[in-house]
Protein backbone atom coordinates (compact mmCIF):
# COMPACT_ATOMS: atom_id res chain seq x y z
CA UNK A 1 0.00 0.00 0.00
CA UNK A 2 3.12 2.33 -0.07
CA UNK A 3 2.74 2.88 4.10
CA UNK A 4 5.54 2.66 6.72
CA UNK A 5 5.16 0.31 9.53
CA UNK A 6 4.22 1.85 13.23
CA UNK A 7 3.16 4.75 11.33
CA UNK A 8 0.36 4.04 8.52
CA UNK A 9 -1.85 2.45 10.49
CA UNK A 10 -4.78 0.34 9.52
CA UNK A 11 -8.25 0.38 10.03
CA UNK A 12 -9.87 -1.87 12.64
CA UNK A 13 -11.86 -4.51 10.45
CA UNK A 14 -8.74 -5.14 8.11
CA UNK A 15 -6.82 -8.62 7.86
CA UNK A 16 -3.17 -8.97 6.44
CA UNK A 17 -2.10 -12.07 5.81
CA UNK A 18 0.87 -13.56 3.68
CA UNK A 19 -0.25 -14.61 0.56
CA UNK A 20 0.21 -18.43 0.22
CA UNK A 21 3.30 -19.72 -1.30
CA UNK A 22 4.90 -16.13 -1.74
CA UNK A 23 7.66 -14.66 0.89
CA UNK A 24 7.26 -10.95 -0.01
CA UNK A 25 3.65 -10.51 -1.00
CA UNK A 26 0.54 -9.65 1.28
CA UNK A 27 -3.37 -10.40 1.49
CA UNK A 28 -5.73 -7.67 2.50
CA UNK A 29 -9.16 -8.95 3.63
CA UNK A 30 -12.07 -6.93 4.80
CA UNK A 31 -15.70 -8.45 5.23
CA UNK A 32 -17.26 -5.79 2.59
CA UNK A 33 -16.48 -3.19 0.51
CA UNK A 34 -13.20 -3.82 -0.68
CA UNK A 35 -12.25 -1.70 -3.99
CA UNK A 36 -12.13 -3.20 -7.03
CA UNK A 37 -8.54 -1.86 -8.07
CA UNK A 38 -4.92 -3.07 -6.55
CA UNK A 39 -3.82 -1.40 -3.31
CA UNK A 40 -0.63 -1.15 -4.39
CA UNK A 41 0.89 2.18 -3.18
CA UNK A 42 -2.43 3.49 -2.32
CA UNK A 43 -1.29 5.37 -0.19
CA UNK A 44 1.53 7.15 -2.08
CA UNK A 45 -0.98 7.97 -5.11
CA UNK A 46 -3.79 10.94 -5.38
CA UNK A 47 -5.28 9.38 -9.00
CA UNK A 48 -8.34 11.39 -8.06
CA UNK A 49 -5.90 14.72 -8.05
CA UNK A 50 -7.86 16.50 -5.25
CA UNK A 51 -4.96 17.15 -3.55
CA UNK A 52 -4.93 14.64 -0.80
CA UNK A 53 -3.72 11.33 -0.84
CA UNK A 54 -6.05 7.75 -1.74
CA UNK A 55 -6.69 5.35 0.65
CA UNK A 56 -8.07 6.62 3.41
CA UNK A 57 -10.99 3.98 4.06
CA UNK A 58 -7.70 1.68 4.98
CA UNK A 59 -6.53 4.59 7.94
CA UNK A 60 -7.11 4.83 11.25
CA UNK A 61 -9.50 7.69 11.60
CA UNK A 62 -12.79 8.21 14.09
CA UNK A 63 -16.19 9.90 14.38
CA UNK A 64 -16.06 12.58 17.43
CA UNK A 65 -18.06 9.61 19.11
CA UNK A 66 -15.21 7.65 18.65
CA UNK A 67 -16.49 5.21 16.71
CA UNK A 68 -14.17 4.27 13.46
CA UNK A 69 -14.50 5.60 10.21
CA UNK A 70 -12.90 6.40 6.72
CA UNK A 71 -10.30 9.09 6.53
CA UNK A 72 -12.16 9.73 3.04
CA UNK A 73 -15.80 10.37 4.80
CA UNK A 74 -16.18 13.23 7.71
CA UNK A 75 -14.50 12.72 10.81
CA UNK A 76 -13.00 14.19 13.94
CA UNK A 77 -9.74 12.56 14.43
CA UNK A 78 -6.44 10.11 12.50
CA UNK A 79 -4.64 8.52 14.51
CA UNK A 80 -1.07 8.67 13.09
CA UNK A 81 1.41 6.71 14.95
CA UNK A 82 1.78 3.26 17.26
CA UNK A 83 4.65 1.85 18.80
CA UNK A 84 6.20 0.86 22.35
CA UNK A 85 8.56 3.39 22.43
CA UNK A 86 8.70 6.92 24.20
CA UNK A 87 8.28 9.45 21.69
CA UNK A 88 7.26 13.28 20.79
CA UNK A 89 4.02 13.02 19.00
CA UNK A 90 4.47 16.74 17.41
CA UNK A 91 7.40 15.70 15.70
CA UNK A 92 5.61 12.62 14.31
CA UNK A 93 2.69 14.50 13.16
CA UNK A 94 5.13 16.89 11.61
CA UNK A 95 6.83 14.11 10.02
CA UNK A 96 3.43 12.40 9.24
CA UNK A 97 1.94 15.22 7.62
CA UNK A 98 5.03 17.19 6.21
CA UNK A 99 3.78 20.00 7.94
CA UNK A 100 4.24 21.80 11.32
CA UNK A 101 1.18 21.44 13.77
CA UNK A 102 -1.96 23.63 12.73
CA UNK A 103 -3.86 25.85 15.09
CA UNK A 104 -6.74 23.97 13.85
CA UNK A 105 -5.44 20.66 15.38
CA UNK A 106 -4.05 19.28 18.55
CA UNK A 107 -1.74 16.76 18.89
CA UNK A 108 -2.76 14.01 21.37
CA UNK A 109 -0.41 11.15 23.06
CA UNK A 110 -2.23 8.02 24.77
CA UNK A 111 -1.25 4.99 25.90
CA UNK A 112 -2.82 2.08 24.34
CA UNK A 113 -2.23 -1.79 25.30
CA UNK A 114 1.60 -0.76 25.73
CA UNK A 115 1.84 1.60 23.20
CA UNK A 116 2.40 4.87 22.66
CA UNK A 117 -0.80 6.28 20.04
CA UNK A 118 -0.20 9.67 18.81
CA UNK A 119 -3.65 10.75 17.14
CA UNK A 120 -4.23 14.24 15.26
CA UNK A 121 -7.97 15.36 16.16
CA UNK A 122 -9.70 19.00 15.46
CA UNK A 123 -9.45 21.36 17.91
CA UNK A 124 -12.87 22.73 17.27
CA UNK A 125 -15.49 20.35 18.27
CA UNK A 126 -18.29 21.29 15.46
CA UNK A 127 -15.23 20.78 13.20
CA UNK A 128 -14.56 17.66 10.59
CA UNK A 129 -11.21 16.83 8.42
CA UNK A 130 -12.80 15.30 5.05
CA UNK A 131 -8.81 14.04 4.53
CA UNK A 132 -6.15 12.17 5.86
CA UNK A 133 -3.63 14.51 7.26
CA UNK A 134 -0.86 12.37 5.62
CA UNK A 135 1.76 13.90 3.64
CA UNK A 136 -0.56 17.51 3.47
CA UNK A 137 2.74 19.70 2.84
CA UNK A 138 1.94 22.55 1.24
CA UNK A 139 -2.02 20.88 0.88
CA UNK A 140 -4.55 22.91 2.39
CA UNK A 141 -5.35 21.38 5.66
CA UNK A 142 -8.70 19.22 5.05
CA UNK A 143 -10.92 20.60 7.22
CA UNK A 144 -14.66 21.60 6.98
CA UNK A 145 -15.64 24.51 9.77
CA UNK A 146 -19.02 24.48 10.74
Amino acid sequence: MGGTPGVDLLASGLDVKPLENTEDRCVVERPAGMPNAPLKDIWTSDNDHNGYKDGGEFRRCFTRQGQGTSCDAEHASEEFYDAPEEIDCGKKYEDFSGRPVDRSIRVTRQSRDHQVVCRAEVQVSTDRLTASVRDLENAALPIKQN
